[in-house]
C-alpha cells in the first residue's frame, strides 16, 4: 500500500513510527507550511498540496486533529477522491474487514463475531463494536472539583473516583465515558457477573489499577485488597479515592512480572497473610508475564482470576491455555473487542477476546 502523509507534527511521528512496521511505503508527506516544503520529514519530502497528484498513491492519511478542515481543503481544491481520504483509525478499520474477507473460515459459526463485523461495516472502527455504546454520552457526566485535594472526580456507583491532576474536565469525560462502556453488562471487558462474582469478606488483588473503577465497585463487599500501581499521578488520585477505605486498602508502588529486579517484582514474592480469593490482572499486555511470576500463588484452591487478553494477539489462547494446564476452568467474556492503540495492530487486525475468567 502507497500513502501520502498529511502532517508533519507529533501525531505524524507517532503514525509514520507505527506504519513503518508494517509493507506500507509512505511516499511523501505534506504541509501547508511552506517554510517545510522542499525539506525531508523522517526521510521523505515534505511537499504542497498542489504537488500530490504528482505521485501515483492509494490512500492520503491525515495524521493531525484537524481531519475534518484537512479533509475540506483536499475536497475543495478537487486533489482527489474523497473515498481516498482517510485518517489512521479508517485505515484500521480497513485492515479489518480486508483480513475477515480474506479469511472468512474464521468468523462461519461464530455469531459474536459475525455481529461485531457487521456493526463494524456500518459504523466507525470503536474498540466495542456493538450497539450498547451508543448509548453512553459524555452529556450525562458531571465532573467535580475537591476544593481540599484540589482534584478532580466523579461520582461512580454512589462513591467518589479521583482522576490525575495532570487531567483537564474535558479528558476526564472522555475517560469516564469509556470506563461505563468498559463496564457495561454486554461489554467483553465486563469483569464481574452474577456467576462470577466476588463472595464477602474477599481478599483480592488489583493488578493495573488505574483509576480504581474496579476496587472500588466491590469495596463494600472485600475485607482487604492490595492495588499495584506505580504511576505517581495515578497513586495520588487512589489515595484520594479509597481515603474512606483506608483499613481495607493497600496501595503497593510496584510493576508486577516474571522477575525480581528494580521496581519489578512477582507476585509469589509478596508474603500475603490472608488467602487470596481473587486476582485482577489488567496491565498493558504483561499478564502473562505476570501469571508466570505467580505460579505458588495460582496452585491456592479456590482462587479466582480475571485476565485481559485484548493487549496482544493470541493472549486469549496463551493465557487459556497457561491456566487450564493449571487445572483452572476457563471462560472468555462475551463479545469482542478491536484494540486499535496496539502498535502492531495493522500486522495482526482481528477482533480479540476482551478477558479470561478461570476459577479452581
Amino acid at each position: 500500500m502507497n500513502l501520502i502523509v498529511y502532517g508533519t507534527g507529533k501525531c505524524s511521528e507517532e503514525c509514520t513510527e507505527i506504519l513503518n512496521k508494517h509493507d506500507i511505503d509512505i511516499m511523501a508527506y505534506v504541509d501547508s507550511d511552506s517554510t517545510k516544503q522542499g525539506e525531508k520529514f523522517l526521510g521523505k519530502y515534505i511537499i504542497k498540496l498542489e504537488e500530490i497528484n504528482n505521485y501515483i498513491y492509494d490512500y492520503i492519511l491525515i495524521a493531525s486533529s484537524y481531519f475534518q478542515e484537512i479533509k475540506n481543503r483536499l475536497i475543495q481544491n478537487k486533489v482527489c477522491d474523497t473515498k481516498k481520504i482517510i485518517n489512521y483509525f479508517e485505515l484500521n478499520k480497513m485492515f479489518t474487514l480486508e483480513y475477515y474477507k480474506k479469511n472468512a473460515n474464521e468468523v462461519e459459526n461464530d455469531g459474536e463475531l459475525i455481529a461485531a463485523i457487521k456493526y463494524l461495516e456500518k459504523n466507525p472502527i470503536n474498540i466495542f463494536c456493538d450497539e450498547f455504546v451508543e448509548k453512553y454520552k459524555v452529556d450525562d457526566i458531571q465532573v467535580f472539583l475537591d476544593d481540599e485535594k484540589k482534584l478532580r472526580y466523579v461520582i461512580y456507583e454512589n462513591k467518589k473516583i479521583y482522576f490525575k491532576r495532570s487531567m483537564n474536565e474535558n479528558e476526564i469525560l472522555n475517560y469516564y465515558n469509556e470506563l461505563r462502556k468498559e463496564q457495561d453488562e454486554k461489554s467483553p471487558h465486563r469483569y464481574l457477573t452474577k456467576q462470577f462474582d466476588i463472595k464477602k469478606d474477599s481478599v483480592i488483588i488489583d493488578v493495573g489499577v488505574a483509576e480504581g473503577n474496579f476496587t472500588i465497585s466491590v469495596i463494600d463487599k472485600i475485607r482487604k485488597a492490595y492495588l499495584f500501581e506505580v504511576d505517581e499521578e495515578w497513586i495520588e488520585a487512589l489515595n484520594a479515592t479509597f481515603e474512606p477505605y483506608k483499613d481495607k486498602v493497600e496501595i503497593i508502588p510496584t510493576y508486577i512480572s516474571n522477575h525480581n529486579s528494580g521496581i519489578n517484582r512477582t507476585l509469589d514474592s509478596f508474603n500475603f497473610l490472608e488467602k487470596i480469593d481473587l486476582v485482577k490482572f489488567d496491565i498493558e499486555g504483561e499478564e502473562e508475564k505476570a501469571l508466570e511470576g505467580a505460579s505458588v500463588l495460582l496452585e491456592q484452591k479456590e482462587l479466582k482470576l480475571l485476565v485481559c487478553t485484548y493487549h496482544k494477539y493470541n493472549d486469549a489462547i496463551i493465557i487459556s491455555n497457561l491456566l487450564k494446564e493449571k487445572g483452572y476452568s476457563v471462560e472468555h467474556s462475551k463479545g469482542y473487542m478491536l484494540f486499535i492503540y496496539d502498535d502492531y495492530f495493522l500486522e495482526h487486525p482481528q477482533f480479540r477476546r476482551g478477558l479470561v475468567r478461570a476459577q479452581k
